[in-house]
């Protein structure tokens, strides 16, 4: 009966330690709740058609001891099983004495069977091997090279959302895996299990309201209201004192005394309680970039373009010719292009962001309306080289000139393949380049960690005070990504699992930085501009002065820069 039904071994055969649920009794019979039958069936399935599973959980759900029983079950009825166990530390997997390690809580099992249930096994330190079916279940420690080598039908990954270098780790013991399933409270979007979630991967949400014993005495609030769900309790503990306030609190929320005790228990801190009791991914994490505002953004500004297409220009001279309409195009424009041009009234910055080309990150290119403050345009594409992306850069800033025929500013990030870029523009013989320094000797954008924190926080209030307009999804979308971690510096750490239309496989939040530069480059042109309309008012002596010597000036770098280039020639 115990090898044909698994729910029948759960509840005539092992038991369980549980120290939360009674204070007189901490020893129980497994027996399960209906949350926990519905998992042992679903992690059997997925370990039968070799399919990963994720377990998302609110805290004290009872999750590893109910996986570690499907183990124990596979192990001692299917021969020759194999199975393995992993946490992110040695003692949460095999600690002798510690019903905290994984492995120890087989032992936990295996002590409590009735005796004529118990099979020959030996157990070694990270071992348990059955001796009667050849069944072997193996611990390791989180690590790039854990589970590498060997096969193992079924591998339990505890808490695998706070273990370090878990996109590593997952990758390198991807084939040697039938089915891995991930145990894990949420620890923020950027997370492998968060990932693994978007990227399609069956996820098992285990809610606290599932546990019976955290739902006794539920109640709902609305607007500010407390409405009683579980009569019962309440008619026995009356003159409960309900939370309908404070930080912790949304509407339409569903409570309980558990529940409340674990938000004091947790400091009432948002953070804490979204990753331990709501299972919210979004505001688990120290987000750069505000949720909430994001959401707004895509509802009320992004929207699609007007125009998708591409732009063709000579090769040779990286004049360009038209703008071709295509709805396979990587060019998108959110402005009309009357007659095929753009509006000529005004300035344009061009910014970039350049990868390798080699399919692993996008090179982008962002267009700026400097009058208004808005993007206009976006480019993405993983697999342009730079020098490539160089001679697009320069035809799309010569299109977006303005009525004195001035192509638009070029600006980029010069760090890794930018300094290729950067020598491929020089070679173009384009001099319309933005210099970071005011003595103009650096041309393009150098990136520090202390530079991009102060380059998307600019990025991100002019976005808050609509002082810049972005009307690209893809691009807000990659603002999630953006987090604090511990150093206090921002980084994208998401690397997998996001759907990018542009077909890049890895995703590096390229269209923020290329968009965050072209707002800083933006208002630095339209702070200029105002201060010399506040010193000189157009069309007297001194602007004519002023433009005569900007025009000089350009013209005798332009000459340093020919004289530079034949001189290295030579």
């Amino acid at each position: 009966m115990c090898a044909a039904d698994p729910l029948f071994y759960f509840n005539a055969c092992l038991w369980t330690y549980s120290p939360h649920d009674d204070d007189e009794c901490t020893e129980l019979p497994f027996i399960t709740y209906d949350y926990q039958d519905e998992l042992i069936l679903k992690i059997i399935d997925h370990a039968h058609r070799k399919k990963p599973l994720n377990v998302k959980k609110a805290r004290d759900m009872g999750v590893s001891w109910t996986v570690l029983g499907v183990g124990r079950w596979l192990t001692k009825f299917r021969r020759g099983y194999a199975m393995g166990v992993m946490s992110r530390k040695k003692d949460l997997v095999d600690q002798n004495g510690s019903l905290d390690s994984l492995m120890q809580k087989l032992d936990y099992m295996y002590d409590r069977e009735l005796p004529f249930m118990r099979e020959k096994r030996t157990r070694n330190d990270m071992i348990f091997h059955d001796l009667e079916s050849d069944g072997k279940i193996r611990g390791e420690t989180a690590n790039p090279d854990a589970f590498r080598a060997g096969r193992q039908r079924l591998i339990l990954w505890d808490e695998t959302a706070v273990t370090p270098d878990a996109f590593a780790i997952a990758a390198g013991m991807g084939a040697a895996a039938a089915c891995v399933v991930r145990v894990y409270t949420p620890q923020g979007s950027a997370s492998e299990p968060a990932s693994l979630e978007r990227a399609g991967v069956d996820t098992v949400k285990l809610d606290w309201r599932l546990n019976p014993l955290h739902r006794r005495g539920s109640y709902q609030v609305n607007r500010g209201r407390a409405t009683v769900v579980d009569e019962k309790w309440h008619a026995k503990n009356p003159g409960y004192e309900f939370v309908t306030t404070g930080p912790t609190m949304h509407e339409s929320m569903f409570r309980s005394p558990w529940y409340d005790d674990m938000c004091r228990v947790l400091h009432n801190i948002p953070l804490l309680i979204a990753q331990e009791l709501e299972m919210n991914d979004e505001m688990a994490s120290s987000h750069f970039f505000d949720e909430t505002f994001l959401r707004r953004i895509e509802a009320e500004t992004c929207r699609p373009p007007l125009v998708t297409g591409r732009i063709e220009y000579s090769r040779e001279t990286c004049r360009p010719q038209r703008f071709t309409p295509d709805e396979n195009g990587d060019f998108k424009v959110w402005r009309h292009l009357p007659f095929g041009e753009p509006q000529r009234d005004r300035s344009y910055t061009v910014s970039c962001d350049i990868s390798q080309g080699m399919g692993a990150s996008n090179s982008t290119l962002v267009i700026t309306d400097d009058k208004l403050g808005e993007k206009i345009g976006e480019w993405a594409n993983p697999f342009t080289m730079p020098h490539d992306f160089a001679r697009l850069a320069v035809a799309v800033c010569r299109f977006f000139h303005d009525a004195g025929d001035t192509p638009a500013l070029l600006a980029w990030e010069a760090n890794g393949p930018g300094r290729v870029f950067g020598k491929c523009v020089e070679e173009q013989g384009f001099t319309d380049v933005w210099y970071e320094q005011d003595e103009r000797t650096v041309a393009g954008w150098s990136s520090t960690a202390e530079k991009k924190l102060l380059l998307l926080g600019d990025y991100k209030a002019a976005q808050m005070e609509s002082r810049y307009v972005d009307r690209s999804l893809e691009c807000v979308a990659e603002q999630r990504h953006y987090v604090i971690i511990a150093d206090g510096t921002i980084s994208y750490v998401d690397s997998t699992g996001i759907i990018d239309p542009s077909g890049a496989k890895d995703n590096h939040g390229d269209r923020v930085i290329a968009t965050a530069l072209g707002h800083h480059v933006s208002k630095r042109r339209r702070i200029e501009v105002a201060a010399r309309e506040a010193e000189y008012p157009k069309g007297s002596r001194g602007w004519f002065n002023q433009v005569r010597a900007e025009k000089l000036s350009q013209e005798r770098r332009q000459a340093r820069r020919v004289w530079h280039r034949r001189r290295m020639v030579r």
